[in-house]
């Protein structure tokens, strides 16, 4: 209950942010995969989040073009993604002190925001959730349901492919080992991610187009988002772990801390940016809070402990409060105006100026939203004859409107 109130305290602004950007795409894209059940392998690496797909029609199904209950299940996937890093904690380290406040910090941090906040976003909490699973289901022997589980994680992120390699490490953490034949039952759905990935890479528009590539911009990409994760909070774990070294610190940290950097690597040759995305960083994260915690635990005095536990949740609650969620508010806006605006007016020729994400047919897609609007209707252009005319004011967020006959 502890850990579920906490997710539910610091990301409850999110609850009536709306729709943003990229999320518009995602509630079109559903209609399309009803006629073309092959449409994602169009999109690639769009078939790699055929999970969020199937999330978002069947919120839609339910719930029309309301948000909250989108956010509200994102909210509690976190919640239990939260859970059961908990208990894999847990069991790697038989201390429950620390599974339970990492776990606490897990569902506080900020750095991760983005994956929590940002509904297209939900491939990456998505994607933990099913490699939580798989954990447990390995360290338990159910090795046939692990297959299901890790298949159902690569085919929510392609990144769920670092498990090969992150579950070794863990079991040696474990210190209990499993039938090198267990691995077998990785094999198979990795098999299968491999085949897809290799049939459909030259189709890959991230590739294609930029988004990632090779390069040494990559070092500085890695050092500066490594930076962003662990200020300040890793810097005061730093300090606590090198006053204690003497002494037995109850995790392995060293062996630990290496699963950041693996977690992080398929996203450092990113190119338009300079760090890596927040909602990238989900599982960085998740293993970031528990050295955290594990630093705190090995201070002797518990009102130290308490002191900055009290410090990580508050300053993580008040910056999502405070700053986080007024930057997606902002983000939405384009969007969210855009479709009040075009709510206001019947179906007809519409033009926007200005609009903040010329791309992907993201106002096309808001406008699909809306009864007897079609993608046809709008376009991004400058001027037009008989039209509806958009201006985006960004400084005021919103819309300048002109009817041009």
């Amino acid at each position: 209950m502890l850990i579920v109130a906490a997710v539910l305290i610091a990301y409850l602004p999110a609850i009536n942010n709306g729709f943003i950007a990229d999320d518009y795409v995602i509630l079109h894209r559903v209609d399309l995969i009803k006629e073309d059940p092959l449409y994602l392998f169009s999109v690639v690496p769009e078939n790699f989040r055929f999970t969020t797909y199937v999330v978002f029609g069947a919120l839609r199904g339910l719930f029309a073009y309301d948000a909250r209950p989108f956010y509200l299940f994102n909210l509690l996937l976190h919640a239990v993604n939260c859970l059961l890093l908990c208990r894999i904690v847990l069991e790697i380290t038989n201390n429950s002190a620390i599974a339970v406040a990492g776990s606490v910090f897990f569902a506080v941090f900020q750095a991760p925001q983005e994956a929590v906040m940002w509904l297209a976003a939900m491939n990456e909490t998505l994607c933990a959730f099913f490699l939580f699973v798989t954990v447990l289901l390995w360290f338990r022997g159910r090795y046939f349901l692990t297959s299901l589980t890790f298949l159902a994680a690569l085919f929510s992120k392609e990144t769920a492919v670092l498990f090969v390699v992150l579950l070794p490490v863990m079991e040696w953490l474990r210190a209990r080992r499993s039938p090198v034949a267990a691995y077998l039952a990785l094999a198979i759905p990795a098999a299968i991610f491999a085949s897809v990935f290799l049939w459909t890479f030259s189709r890959n528009f991230q590739v294609g187009q930029g988004t990632y590539a090779l390069g040494t911009h990559a070092v500085v990409v890695f050092l500066k988002s490594l930076h962003r994760l662990l200020w300040p909070w890793g810097y005061v774990a730093a300090v606590i772990v090198w006053r204690r070294a003497k002494e037995r610190i109850p995790l392995n940290a060293r062996v630990f801390a290496a699963l950041i950097p693996i977690t992080m690597l398929p996203y450092v040759f990113v190119t338009y940016t300079n760090n890596i995305p927040s909602r990238q960083l989900y599982l960085a994260s998740a293993i970031f809070v528990m050295l955290f915690a594990a630093a705190l635990w090995s201070l002797p005095s518990s009102r130290w402990r308490r002191l900055l536990t009290v410090a990580f949740v508050g300053f993580n609650i008040f910056y999502m409060w405070a700053v986080k969620d007024a930057q997606m508010v902002k983000r939405a806006a384009p969007t969210t105006q855009l479709r009040e605006e075009l709510a206001k007016h019947s179906p007809a020729t519409v033009r926007i100026r200005g609009f903040e994400y010329p791309f992907g047919g993201i106002a096309n897609s808001v406008a699909l939203t809306l009864p007897g609007w079609r993608w046809e209707d709008v376009d991004l252009a400058e001027s037009c004859g008989d039209c509806l005319l958009l201006d985006w004011d960004r400084s005021a967020l919103k819309y300048h409107v002109t009817v041009n006959r």
